[in-house]
């Protein structure tokens, strides 16, 4: 149990390398992000009684810029999952205007630790991106958000933000998308889209620019 730990060790093992790279590992990618998906399905199930509305953004350039947008317009119950951060990772994690307490992500930060030994979540490469979001949907649940705003890491269909269900996915936001992270999501414009068109959900509406290049629109 992490209960015990002081506010500095639990960011330390939130933030700690992983106990396996995931480049070390002899994983497909698709098992590896079911494993991921299932460790943020326990923090959501846990944290929230009332599921609430999710608002996916993905996206190559403008995700923060988006999310901000997002979050400053639905008010204070949202619950906004961001990155990366510039001064601490309490920047990441906010219901309204205001970032998680010291004491809240120690508490919960604490709580996502003792949940990834339970789910041996070291095991398919749990790298602190995982461990930070589950302690978001817990301090979510907590403040009892009735929206969340989840800014994608890398991609969108393998990506740890991408574990939750047609019926609770708001809106998929995918901003301008151009060549990044070539060696995960494909070499193409075509191949990095169909990558993040991964958070759609059918009959659940979706938006991007219409400055999208062909390629990436299309494959949308």
């Amino acid at each position: 149990m992490r209960h015990k730990l002081t506010a500095r060790a639990v960011v330390d093992a939130l933030l700690a390398p992983p106990v396996n790279h995931p480049r070390t590992l002899q994983m497909p990618i698709q098992e590896r992000a079911i494993q991921r998906h299932a460790f943020q399905r326990a923090a959501f199930e846990a944290a929230f009684k009332t599921r609430p509305r999710v608002i996916s953004v993905v996206g190559t350039k403008g995700k923060g810029s988006v999310s901000e947008l997002l979050r400053s317009a639905l008010g204070e119950k949202v619950g906004c999952f961001t990155s990366p951060h510039l001064h601490g990772c309490r920047e990441r994690i906010r219901v309204g205007d205001e970032p998680i307490s010291v004491e809240a992500l120690q508490r919960h930060g604490a709580t996502a630790l003792d949940l990834s030994d339970q789910m041996k979540a070291d095991a398919w490469g749990c790298v602190f991106f995982d461990r930070l979001l589950a302690t978001a949907l817990l301090h979510f649940g907590e403040e009892a958000c009735d929206r969340l705003v989840l800014e994608a890491g890398v991609g969108g269909v393998h990506d740890s933000t991408n574990f939750f269900t047609e019926e609770e996915l708001e809106l998929a936001v995918i901003t301008s998308i151009s060549l990044d992270h070539t060696a995960l999501l494909g070499d193409s414009l075509r191949e990095i889209a169909t990558n993040k068109a991964g958070v759609m959900r059918p009959k659940t509406k979706a938006v991007t620019p219409s400055t999208q290049p062909p390629e990436a629109l299309d494959a949308l």
